[in-house]
Formats: C-alpha cells, sequence, structure tokens
C-alpha cells in the first residue's frame, strides 16, 4: 500500500476540485446574487426573494446555462484550492503520525491537520474567489467573461 507524494495528492485535490465546480456553480451563483441584493438594498426593493425565484428567474431569462454563469472562474478557483487542501491535509496529518498510523491521531491533531489545510485552500483561493463573485453577481453585460473581471479589477482596485 504505497502512499501518494505530494505532487499526486495535488493532482488527486484538484481532480475533486474540478468535479465540484459541476455542482457547486449553480449554487455559488445563486449565493453571490442574493448576497449582493441584500447588500446593496438592505430589505426594500429586493428582486428576488430567495434560492427558488433566483433560480426561476434565471432560467427564464437566459436559459439553464445561466445558471453556470462562471464555471470557468469557479474552476480557476476550485482546481488550486483543492488540491492545496487535501496535499496539505495529508502530508499534515502523515507529520502528526511519525509512526505512520494515522488512525492514532486525536481529534485535537486532525482539528488542526483540517484547519491548517482550509487555510491553505483558502489562501490559494481568495484571489480567484474574489473573481468568480464579482463575475456571478454582475448584471448581464457587465464582463464579457472571467478575463475581463480580472483585467478590469486589476485595473480599478489593483
Amino acid at each position: 500500500d504505497e502512499a501518494l507524494g505530494p505532487t499526486k495528492l495535488a493532482i488527486a485535490g484538484a481532480f475533486s476540485g474540478a468535479l465540484a465546480t459541476v455542482i457547486m456553480t449553480p449554487g455559488e451563483r445563486i449565493k453571490c446574487i442574493l448576497q449582493v441584493q441584500q447588500t446593496s438594498a438592505g430589505t426594500a426593493g429586493v428582486k428576488y426573494n430567495g434560492p427558488v425565484h433566483v433560480v426561476r428567474s434565471l432560467v427564464a431569462e437566459g436559459g439553464v446555462s445561466s445558471l453556470y454563469k462562471g464555471t470557468i472562474a469557479t474552476l480557476a478557483r476550485d482546481v488550486p484550492a483543492s488540491a492545496a487542501f487535501y496535499a496539505s491535509y495529508e502530508l499534515i496529518q502523515r507529520g502528526l503520525a511519525p509512526d505512520g498510523d494515522r488512525s492514532k491521531l486525536s481529534v485535537g491533531n486532525t482539528l488542526f491537520a483540517g484547519g491548517t489545510a482550509g487555510i491553505c485552500n483558502w489562501l490559494v483561493a481568495i484571489p480567484a474567489d474574489v473573481v468568480k463573485s464579482r463575475l456571478q453577481a454582475a448584471p448581464e453585460g457587465t464582463y464579457s467573461g472571467t478575463m475581463d473581471v480580472l483585467r478590469k479589477l486589476l485595473a480599478h482596485e489593483g
């Protein structure tokens, strides 16, 4: 039973991030729209009254594909972030179990490994998450795609 090295662990994590994107993108889009709506309008004048209303409206306005707006940006976030998470989690757990038996790790050590891996995940994910969220929450026509968001973001906000 051969232990995977850091590169193979990262590749496995990246693959999981790519697969998760198919499921995550519509939910991320709905979440971003509702978050921006609440931030900008308070409770008065909101366009959507909940996630089901967002889905119905998006599908009516742009078809099912409109739920997947931001897929490339979500991939750009989740693939490297998942690679960082899974590789760091495994390697940290191995480091905490020098005899090689991770089943003997305490709850505290497992929490430490998971929390530290989560930090590794978000250190990688945050820049791409900003781009993804801007794209998914923007009104139609604001951006032509992921790279357009990135260019405008860098030009105006650095």
